[in-house]
């Protein structure tokens, strides 16, 4: 018998009963079940991001997210984005890339990059992609000065997947001759 009265024959239904009052229980804190609820929403968008989201799509978040750490100058974010040997055709290495992109945002007052016909091809092996698309970055020298394009270029870019997810390794401004 259980403090109610309530005899059982089984031990599974008392074991039962007890697991039913623990999650409905208008007792549980308003905490508890917040956090079960919050627990609950972090494991669906895991599960969905694991099974549902294309690896091109992850690519394109990796490509536009460092596109908005440059306007915002988020150069922690923009450097999570390139792979630690990273380095292109004219020169530059993460870090001073990283540098880079800091005196940009801080010589103009506002910054706009545009990643116009993004195509992206993921390898068979899904650990290696490629990137090509015309970047255009329009700015602001100050406040109410109107908009000028400073650059605009194609760029091809590999990119390589590891444990922290895609990161550019290589990037490249192909010289076409109709150029």
């Amino acid at each position: 018998m259980n403090n109610t009265g309530t005899r059982y024959l089984f031990p599974a239904a008392r074991a039962a009963q007890s697991a039913e009052r623990f999650v409905i229980s208008s007792g549980m804190p308003r905490r508890a079940k917040i956090l079960l609820a919050l627990l609950a929403a972090v494991l669906a968008w895991q599960v969905w991001q694991r099974f549902f989201v294309s690896e091109e799509a992850r690519v394109k978040a990796v490509l536009f997210g460092a596109a908005r750490a440059v306007e915002t100058g988020d150069v922690l974010r923009l450097g999570e984005a390139l792979a630690p040997d990273y380095g292109d055709d004219r020169g530059l290495d993460k870090a001073s890339l990283v540098a880079a992109a800091r005196g940009l945002r801080e010589r103009y007052a506002e910054l706009s990059i545009e990643l116009r016909g993004l195509t992206v091809t993921i390898d068979p092996d899904s650990q290696k992609a490629r990137a090509a698309f015309v970047v255009r970055s329009l700015a602001r020298p100050f406040e109410g000065s109107p908009q000028t394009e400073i650059f605009a270029d194609r760029c091809r870019l590999s990119l390589r997947k590891d444990a922290a997810g895609w990161r550019v390794v290589r990037a490249e401004s192909p010289r076409l001759d109709s150029d």
